[in-house]
């Protein structure tokens, strides 16, 4: 028995230890050192089943120290990886679970000098080399290393901060044990008692009642929150079923409501089903979905599935929360804006956007004189004999005019909007002077 208790209770203080470098949102890992390498880096990333596509900025890999500079830790990070300023390393704030940034301008060598990507912090390996005992950056001015001893201006408050947290631990431990010891001697008694109530329950309750007692739940349901890009397509759904006498039974009249809210606290209102976007797959027992195609920023917000029977009285609400991300398009042209009549002008397109550009389109545009109002537009067959060997984001006019000197618009669009671009061609004579 005291075996069993010593057991149990160095067990729950090594959970408790444990537990401190763990998030509220997403799960941390205390190790020993970080990934070396691009190869190892990526394998880490993927035991940790993080997202490796390069388009993908949520949930990327990292491993870095925290903001205390006593662990290095590893992660799936949950927001958009931020750019991090040149002159600094990046750490993981122990309180908010956020990146934070660490000023690295006292670094003997190694401070990143130029803007990186949070997840790119494998290229500055000062930014990971630390001293856990009296918490330091191993490539500072104050961390010295003197006969095996370690010095820095940090140490009397790290030794203060490391009592002090030890005393933290000192307590919980203590009152861990004395906890375990009223549950093992309290637990035997409390599990007699309920039994006894429960059985003086049961036999108050016919067989009729008891039988007709039921209670609704959802089981096997989709994540309750869910992010996705702009245009991806979403589905919701979960099993319900009806808990009777201890069995598990799938019911047949159960009546199912799909509601939105767009942001907390706001009323519910119904889902316009009928929208070429949106469907209810089913809205049967026991699988209610609900599947959205295309989504888009105005399906971003709080999703209820209702379930009731016929009375109305046995009724449960699942909320399922939804976030959608992309941005606009941004374009530039670049191309020779001068050429020799009977020459070949060409422009090319620089564009980014998310989701991906689903429209290109290039204008001749006509303006009224000596202002930007445009007149009137022509857009341009870039298949004809022209514009041989454009593309979309490449224009190619060959055998170049008068004619074609002037204004060109290209048009970028995609699911979230529309960007333009604007480039005068200059035609020059060509004739030699004299």
């Amino acid at each position: 028995m005291s075996v069993t208790m010593i057991t149990f209770c160095l067990g729950f203080c090594q959970i408790l230890l444990f537990v401190r470098v763990l998030s509220d949102r997403f799960p941390v890992y205390s190790v020993t050192s970080c990934p070396q390498n691009d190869i190892e880096w990526r394998k880490a990333s993927e035991r940790l089943n993080c997202s490796l596509h390069y388009n993908k900025k949520l949930y990327r890999y990292h491993c870095l120290p925290d903001s205390k500079l006593t662990n290095l830790v590893e992660f799936c990070y949950d927001h958009i990886r931020p750019l991090v300023p040149k002159g600094n390393c990046v750490v993981l704030n122990t309180h908010s679970t956020l990146l934070d940034t660490y000023n690295c301008s006292k670094f003997k060598k190694g401070c990143p000098d130029v803007h990186f990507d949070s997840d790119a912090i494998l290229k500055y390996p000062s930014c990971l080399l630390i001293d856990t005992k009296i918490r330091c950056y191993m490539a500072e001015n104050t961390c010295i290393t003197v006969s095996g001893l370690n010095f820095t201006a940090k140490s009397i408050f790290s030794e203060a901060s490391t009592t002090r947290e030890n005393k933290e631990i000192h307590d919980i431990c203590l009152a861990a044990i004395i906890i375990s010891i009223f549950v093992v001697l309290l637990t035997p008694g409390v599990i007699w008692f309920i039994l006894w109530i429960k059985g003086r329950w049961r036999k108050s309750l016919s067989e009729e009642e008891f039988l007709l007692k039921g209670e609704l739940r959802f089981e096997d349901k989709s994540p309750s929150s869910q992010t996705v890009q702009l245009g991806e397509k979403v589905c919701m759904r979960s099993t319900v079923a009806v808990v009777e006498n201890a069995m598990t039974i799938i019911p047949e009249d159960i009546h199912f409501k799909w509601t939105f809210a767009s942001s907390e606290g706001e009323e519910y209102k119904d889902i316009q089903v009928s929208d070429d976007r949106r469907v209810t797959c089913s809205t049967k027992p026991p699988n209610p979905t609900l599947i959205i195609r295309r989504a888009n920023k105005d399906d971003k917000g709080y999703y209820k599935l209702t379930a009731m029977d016929k009375s109305k009285k046995n009724k449960r609400d699942l909320i399922f929360y939804l976030d959608v991300w992309g941005f606009k398009p941004t374009v530039d042209i670049i191309g020779g804006h001068s050429v020799t009549k009977g020459e070949t002008a060409s422009f090319v397109v620089l564009q980014s956007s998310y989701p991906e550009a689903f429209r290109i389109r290039w204008y001749k545009v006509e303006r009224e004189d000596h202002t930007d109002f445009i007149k009137d537009e022509t857009c341009i067959d870039i298949t004809s004999e022209k514009y041989k060997g454009s593309t979309f984001d490449f224009l190619v006019i060959n055998d170049v005019n008068n004619k074609d000197g002037g204004c060109y618009r290209v048009k970028v669009k995609n699911l979230i909007g529309e960007k333009s671009a604007f480039v005068h061609l200059f035609v020059r004579d060509g004739t030699p002077p004299g």
